[in-house]
């Protein structure tokens, strides 16, 4: 480790976690401008085009609570590499990609890596900065990702119309590998508690198993043809493999999600909200670009534009919220960024019933000035209610509901996109799913926020 004055120090570190958070929130973006043309290229059907986006987020909502128990186990520089390492495989094979099972592959391998490179993020700032800092820390981070977040769409339009759609792969290598060097260089180790637990690959197969049943089901469930029967089938039988899961960790020794986490209705608020929130901006990003592209025509580079001006104001007002959430507690600035961005993502869908592309752009442009108040509190009440040793198991369960909820999202999308064929049906259902959350929030989200509060102790 390079000595570095701490002065010093912990700022470049919250720079080099934030750009890592920027990276993997870059991923879930970049691609809604090119998937058209990834779908023409490679002889995709619409279903298979959106586990381009899925076989990401299935993993990755799988993968990020292994990879907080393995923060916790191994320390901080060995998720790193090994996460590091999934996500470089991932990125190179996605660019050379020559077939349906090839691309898939690649984007599981990026959603590997980023699962166990997630949970580094949030447990490094609350780690390197003191609790009174924390919403501001977070707020930076955000600020950062969403930055990334916005830049997405655009940088996918760019790339796929001026180069190819393999360099919304390829412009990973170098920069995943710059962050990894720099991490490995400056981060200092943290010390190991955990270092004889046990790993419960039951409960990660149980869980992938599951959920891959349940979006399987849901997403084939409107194609499924002469097997329509029994891909419907994987629906409920994926949900019963997740609630075997859940009895399952709350019963084992060293379970991979500690369930009991959830009697705290707080958190569990907390996670319902970033799980709402990700069901949304998932929604927003991908189906956006494609109702440019299919419905009003417009090129790849002017649906990244258009996507683009959707999440453009995050970055600034995200660290905002973690201020406000300093001063303020983190319970009304979510309520409040819930019950804005429902009502907008209601008015863009009325918008879009009648093809009037501006005004679906403004109503959507106030979603996204609302959209880090939902991140933000959340992660950092959930920090706040949570001891020192067990915020990395904790983060990888609000991880785990974050990405689940983008997972999720785009199965139930392209479903109801499949039934419909109607864009304005999705983002309606995108707007219930922000009213329910907002209800559960009301009523079970509380301001107490002192470490350790929730009863989650060693």
């Amino acid at each position: 480790m390079l000595d570095i004055p701490v002065r010093f120090r912990n700022w470049i570190i919250l720079g080099l976690v934030s750009a890592l958070m920027a990276l993997i929130l870059l991923d879930e973006s970049v691609f809604g401008p090119a998937l058209p043309t990834i779908q023409s290229d490679l002889g995709l059907s619409r279903t298979a085009t959106h586990w381009v986006i899925n076989a990401y987020l299935l993993v990755f909502s799988s993968s990020v609570a292994l990879g907080g128990k393995l923060r916790d186990m191994y320390g901080l520089h060995v998720l790193v590499g090994l996460g590091g390492s999934f996500f470089l495989i991932g990125s190179l094979l996605g660019g050379a990609s020559q077939s349906e099972i090839m691309i898939i592959i690649a984007r599981a391998s990026q959603g590997l890596g980023a699962g166990m490179l997630y949970p580094v993020v949030a447990t490094t700032i609350t780690a390197t900065f003191p609790a009174k800092q924390h919403g501001m820390a977070l707020g930076v981070m955000a600020s950062t990702g969403t930055t990334f977040l916005a830049l997405g769409p655009l940088l996918g339009g760019v790339l796929t119309e001026y180069a190819s759609w393999r360099w919304v792969f390829w412009f990973n290598v170098p920069l995943i590998s710059a962050i990894w060097c720099a991490i490995a260089l400056i981060l200092p180790h943290a010390p190991i508690t955990k270092k004889t637990q046990e790993k419960d690959w039951l409960g990660l197969s149980l869980l992938l198993f599951g959920l891959l049943l349940f979006v399987y089901g849901i997403m084939e469930a409107p194609v499924g043809g002469s097997a329509q029967l029994l891909i419907v089938a994987a629906i409920p039988t994926g949900l019963a493999v997740l609630s075997f899961f859940y009895w399952f960790e709350s019963k084992a020794r060293s379970p991979l999600i500690d369930v009991r986490v959830l009697k705290n209705l707080s958190i569990t608020a907390c996670c319902t909200t970033t799980f709402a929130a990700q069901y949304c901006k998932l929604t927003v990003t991908i189906f956006i670009a494609l109702y440019c592209v299919k419905v009003l025509e417009l090129s790849p580079l002017k649906s990244g534009l258009a996507t683009f001006v959707c999440v453009s104001a995050a970055p600034i007002t995200a660290p905002f919220a973690g201020r406000i959430a300093d001063k303020y507690g983190s319970r009304r600035p979510v309520l409040l960024g819930l019950f804005i961005a429902g009502t907008s993502l209601f008015a863009a869908a009325i918008c879009i019933q009648h093809n009037l592309l501006y005004p679906t752009l403004a109503v959507l442009f106030i979603w996204g000035i609302t959209l880090p108040f939902c991140y933000v509190p959340s992660v950092r009440l959930t920090m706040n209610q949570t001891t020192p040793s067990k915020r990395g198991e904790v983060l990888g369960i609000f991880g785990t509901a974050r990405i689940m909820g983008g997972t999720i999202g785009i199965a139930v999308s392209s479903m109801i996109l499949s039934l419909t064929q109607t864009y304005d049906a999705v983002f309606f259902t995108g707007s219930s799913i922000l009213g329910l959350s907002f209800l559960f929030a009301l009523f079970f989200m509380i301001a107490k926020e002192s470490e350790g509060s929730s009863g989650i102790k060693n």
